[in-house]
């Protein structure tokens, strides 16, 4: 299932790439940068090892998606594409990442409980 969702997720990038809404975001995890990264792979790689309900293996599958359709889009675009729009703060983000917050937030709700 994941991986439809994040195959699907990569087409809406490229249509909206393509329709040119949206801005290419070359950057790493909310313009952190590299240190950005390691953060937020430890995190993950901790949760996805040390988590197993039923909600964790769905968060699993939702950040497993969002990471799929950002690695394709930054292999084939140069960068993950952001297409959704908080004008109010400038903040521009994908489904991707919605996906992922999700995902997360589900492993450490269920980690809690």
């Amino acid at each position: 299932m994941w991986l439809m969702f994040g195959l699907l997720e990569f087409g809406l990038q490229v249509l909206f790439w393509r329709l040119g809404w949206g801005v290419l975001n070359r950057g790493i995890s909310l313009g952190l940068g590299l240190a950005g990264m390691w953060w937020w792979l430890g995190v993950v790689i901790m949760l996805l090892v040390t988590v197993k309900t039923k909600f964790a293996s769905s968060g699993k599958e939702l950040i497993w998606a969002g990471g799929l359709a950002n690695s394709l889009s930054r292999f084939v675009l140069g960068g993950v594409f952001d297409y959704i729009n908080l004008g109010v703060v400038g903040l521009w983000f994908n489904l991707a990442d919605v996906m992922m917050c999700c995902g997360l937030g589900l492993i450490i709700w269920k980690s809690k409980s």
